[in-house]
């Protein structure tokens, strides 16, 4: 929508006053001087001024667009900041005179203005030095609509299956959602397009009392470990037992570095050392597992850290022994590993828990403790690659009410949302479904 005619014609007329009253002050000089005028109104730059009142205002940069017209700042200011207030600078390649037209009143612009962008566009119109061209142009100033750190968690599904099954693994394969369930007694699937409604799927070819709690998918496939032996499915529904003479594989651990890792017991020696494979097939026996490292009941993961540096982190678990540990162990290579624990011993004992890295932090959920108490949280976060870890703000990040504390249930990332299935606690086990997603994550400007 153009400038009126009547706006327009107001600020020409105010622009021939300026003009007359320059001329004559210059014929009441003694020394005559020729002044250049240019055609050219377009705007070059527009600044806001810094506001003590209102933070964050002199952050704003903002595009100009001749070509349509258009003003406004590509980056949104952060939610809730006002713009009833504001201290606008403008340049421009010429002018003799411009004025902003907001809510349909006239602002004559004087270089100390106080100007209000609540009603949008802000309309803006600039003379030229020769008081006859002009350009007018439509003023956004872009402020978040949502708070863009604010987690928004949905329940998609409240029970993906009734049947009695606390061993649980729900993963992502090729735009599918896969939930692998063992009662104990026998083995299930479902399959879901949407995390909302599940198909069942009979499966076979596995013993009947798994437990999918370590299954990963590796190129393509998935694959579980159990009682040594080493399964593989196209599909999560048949499934066949892998050769390997040499190793019995205690557990699987992640997908590091193109490889599917795993914890193997050594057939000749008896020796536990971590083993991995580019193929599932031909396996490269690695390093011993170091003191107090877990061999079930583990948080396993690989991120990429800010720095673009791949790694691989263990949290928690119970050792061979039994013991459930107060460790994080990480890993570059898959040989040499870091525990963490040493930088914050007070973390405690721990086991059942899920992590993901999602939105340059690490986030777990869950878990119990050595005396088998649901661990405190039920989120908690680490801004340094797991070193350290503590209660997010509550107000930004936290799991519905109708959302039970629990351990074992999986975490996993998919596009820009988190999602959480399943879990148990002492006297009852979850199959429920949710999604979390951080604001910001759903736009790039707002």
């Amino acid at each position: 929508m153009e400038i009126s005619k009547k706006h327009r014609l107001g600020l020409r007329a105010a622009i021939g006053m300026l003009c007359a009253l320059f001329m004559l002050n210059s014929c009441l000089d003694k020394e005559y001087t020729t002044v250049e005028t240019s055609d050219n109104a377009t705007v070059l730059s527009l600044t806001f001024d810094e506001n003590d009142s209102i933070p964050h205002l002199d952050e704003a940069e903002f595009i100009i667009d001749n070509d349509n017209n258009l003003i406004y700042n590509k980056d949104s200011l952060p939610y809730q900041t006002r713009i009833d207030s504001v201290f606008p600078s403008f340049t421009f390649a010429s002018t003799a005179g411009a004025a902003l037209i907001v809510d349909g009143d006239t602002v004559y612009l004087t270089g100390n203005d106080t100007v209000d962008f609540t009603v949008q566009p802000v309309k803006l119109i600039n003379y030229a030095s020769d008081g006859i061209h002009f350009k007018e142009y439509d003023i956004y100033v872009n402020v978040h609509q949502v708070e863009p750190e604010l987690f928004v968690w949905t329940q998609l599904c409240e029970a993906v299956y009734q049947h009695e099954g606390s061993s649980q693994k729900a993963l992502q394969k090729d735009g599918a959602l896969y939930v692998l369930v063992s009662s104990g007694l026998k083995n299930y699937l479902y399959v879901s397009e949407d995390a909302s409604q599940w198909q069942a799927h009979a499966v076979e070819g596995l013993p009947q009392n798994m437990d999918f709690r370590q299954a990963l998918v590796f190129n393509g496939k998935f694959y579980v470990a159990s009682a040594g032996k080493l399964y593989a499915s196209d599909d999560a529904s048949v499934w066949n037992e892998t050769s390997h003479s040499d190793y019995e594989f205690v557990n699987l651990l992640y997908v590091f570095n193109d490889e599917l890792w795993a914890v193997v017991r050594n057939v000749q020696t008896g020796a536990i050392t971590f083993a991995g494979s580019r193929d599932a097939q031909t396996w490269m026996e690695g390093v011993a597992l170091p003191e107090k490292f877990p061999i079930s009941d583990y948080a396993a993961f690989t991120f990429e850290s800010r720095t673009g540096k791949a790694k691989a982190m263990v949290m928690g678990g119970i050792t061979a022994e039994g013991v459930v540990c107060n460790t994080r162990w990480c890993t570059e290579d898959g040989s040499l590993w870091v525990d963490y624990s040493v930088e914050q011993p007070e973390f405690g004992s721990l086991s059942g828990a899920a992590v993901v890295y999602y939105a340059d932090r690490l986030l777990m959920f869950g878990g119990v403790d050595a005396n088998n108490q649901l661990f405190e949280g039920p989120i908690l976060e680490s801004y340094d690659e797991g070193l350290h870890w503590a209660t997010p703000d509550t107000t930004l990040n936290k799991l519905p009410e109708t959302f039970a504390v629990r351990t074992n249930q999986s975490a996993f990332v998919y596009g820009t949302s988190i999602y959480l299935f399943g879990g148990r606690t002492r006297t009852q086990v979850f199959s429920d479904m949710w999604k979390g997603k951080l604001n910001k994550m759903d736009f790039s400007q707002q």
